[in-house]
């Protein structure tokens, strides 16, 4: 800490961080910023019945907003048929458009939710399980378990997960993998992508602290013709105790769509060989090892460009590859209608429910979901209704929140209380990761202050025992506040490491279908049940001081924040 603290002394002296300094404090800031690779009244908008009222003061009262406590009696939500062809139409342009009924969407209220759903949906798929994820919690053996093939024999799996965060010194998750590849090699893969970020000199940082250049953050989960997409990773917190968001989609070719985006991904990915003891006889000649504590080595085939050892051709070539299957899937899921070619109704015998995925490599040149993002938050600031925000980790990209702060205001914005944050009281330097969240929110609510918005409120979540990490989006129509028609799903965090540095797997909801709509709206009075309203006085709290040295690394290494 003194050596950092002498350097930082020294940068504040100097008119440009030299390399030499810059490679000093990467360690630090690597580890700060692991945190978003792992990987907040009677006034209230949801009670509201006209939009008229959405001027909410930036120090809110302390009742955080929530929609009617009884839904089933609460008047049936007005239909935004204008606003659904509008949002849906504009996002046609930049990603496919997947039409289906609402009733067969279902959202996800808690850990145990997702936990349940997905074991029964794996325990109960007859053809193909398709898992990508950050990471697979190094005990979860139940889940595994559930993923045995001897009793299926059509059954195909493909679990994708990070290589920098899943090649950490053993117990990892594949050493879990390891027997169910060994047992099926014929119908199991187990797949690990890296980021082409990570080489040269920012491979050599330490096995935990890479991660701090990008990661595989995408989670799709698939199980026949289901897939659910959301933020959480596969381990014991997020089955627990860690506030997530999850979505399951009951639809052949949605669900065909995100397998074969993780097939894709997977073709540009490190495959998990059979035990070297096992099968050493029929090793390829190419092949990459991974030896860790314990004396556990694990054999790799590298993809067709090793990012690793030739970055620039893997982002050219995988980036192609990923271009041209985006492009596809666009071109086939364009049209208005989708493929039954009927617009949405309120009829249940057509579909009702627009679904647009978008996926991002900011590395590879992917930027779909940046697009579709800032195209919905500026079309969401500009028009009237109220909007829900909500990331973990509360780093939301510059030019983003430029279109919060001065759009129209009521915005609601939900991020994690410090004592929600993961890296709470954690040992080592990471404890410093709140501190370092607090201050990016600090500056943000400075920014809404200064334009003079107050139809922006930030809120705080915070349980007892729990760690918050859900984000997403929400949208109402002005003459229906309490029940959104929109909402963003998926793994971003809203922030310039989730634009520029790693994976991400989202998709836009868009629905006419009254009983989603409630879904949505319950959704959002869950998660602003344990908020807090953030206010001047917070950030005066002793315990919210922020080291000055926090503060210039988190500037410094902002994207990876």
């Amino acid at each position: 800490m003194r050596r950092l603290l002498r350097s930082l002394h020294a940068h504040a002296h100097a008119h440009a961080p030299s390399a030499s300094l810059v490679r000093s404090m990467s360690l630090s800031a690597l580890s700060l910023s692991v945190a978003a690779a792992s990987s907040h009244s009677s006034s209230s908008p949801l009670a509201a019945q006209s939009s008229n009222s959405l001027t909410p003061p930036l120090s809110p009262p302390s009742t955080p907003p929530q929609p009617p406590q009884s839904l089933p009696n609460s008047p049936s939500p007005k239909t935004p048929t204008r606003e659904f062809d509008s949002l849906v139409g504009d996002l046609a342009h930049l990603a496919p458009v997947f039409y289906l009924h609402g009733n067969n969407i279902e959202v996800m209220y808690s850990p145990n939710d997702f936990y349940s759903t997905l074991k029964q949906g794996i325990a109960n798929a007859k053809r193909r399980i398709v898992l990508a994820s950050l990471y697979i919690g190094h005990e979860e053996h139940e889940l595994v378990s559930v993923l045995a093939l001897s009793t299926r024999p059509q059954l195909h799996i493909t679990i994708l997960i990070d290589h920098l965060r899943s090649t950490r010194p053993a117990p990892n998750p594949l050493t879990l993998l390891q027997p169910l590849l060994d047992s099926f090699p014929d119908r199991c893969v187990v797949a690990t992508y890296r980021t082409p970020e990570a080489s040269g000199w920012k491979a050599r940082v330490g096995k935990r602290f890479v991660e701090g250049w990008g990661v595989m953050h995408g989670k799709v989960y698939v199980w026949d013709d289901v897939v659910m997409l959301g933020g959480a990773n596969l381990s014991h917190d997020y089955f627990t105790t860690r506030q997530d968001r999850a979505i399951l989609f009951r639809d052949a070719p949605l669900a065909d769509h995100f397998a074969s985006l993780v097939d894709t991904l997977t073709g540009w990915s490190y495959r998990l060989l059979q035990s070297i003891n096992t099968s050493s006889s029929s090793l390829p000649t190419t092949l990459v090892t991974e030896t860790h504590q314990r004396g556990v080595e694990l054999a790799f085939r590298p993809p067709p460009v090793d990012p690793a050892t030739n970055p620039r051709a893997f982002r050219a070539e995988a980036g192609a590859a990923l271009a041209a299957f985006l492009e596809r899937a666009r071109e086939s899921h364009s049209a208005l209608g989708g493929p039954g070619g009927a617009t949405p109704t309120e009829d249940s015998s057509v579909p009702d429910t627009a679904v647009i995925p978008t996926f991002q490599a900011g590395p590879l040149g992917q930027r779909q979901d940046e697009a579709v993002v800032r195209r919905v938050v500026g079309m969401m600031a500009r028009g009237g209704g109220w909007k829900w925000f909500a990331s973990g980790y509360f780093n939301v990209e510059s030019g983003v929140w430029r279109d919060v702060v001065g759009g129209r205001g009521g915005w609601e914005v939900l991020t994690a209380a410090p004592e929600a944050n993961g890296f709470y009281q954690s040992r080592g330097i990471s404890r410093f990761i709140p501190h370092a969240y607090t201050h990016l929110e600090r500056v943000a609510f400075e920014k809404a202050r200064r334009a003079g918005q107050n139809g922006v409120r930030i809120w705080e979540w915070k349980r007892g025992g729990w760690t918050y990490h859900a984000k997403g989006l929400w949208l109402s129509p002005p003459k229906d506040p309490s029940h959104p028609f929109m909402t963003v799903i998926g793994s971003t965090n809203f922030g310039k490491r989730s634009f520029t540095r790693d994976v991400e797997t989202n998709a836009v909801v868009v629905t006419t279908n009254r009983p989603l709509r409630e879904q949505m709206a319950e959704e959002v009075r869950r998660l602003w049940k344990d908020a807090e309203p953030v206010g001047e006085e917070t950030f005066r709290r002793h315990d919210r001081r922020v080291p000055v040295w926090v503060k210039l690394v988190t500037w410094m290494f902002s994207s990876s924040f």
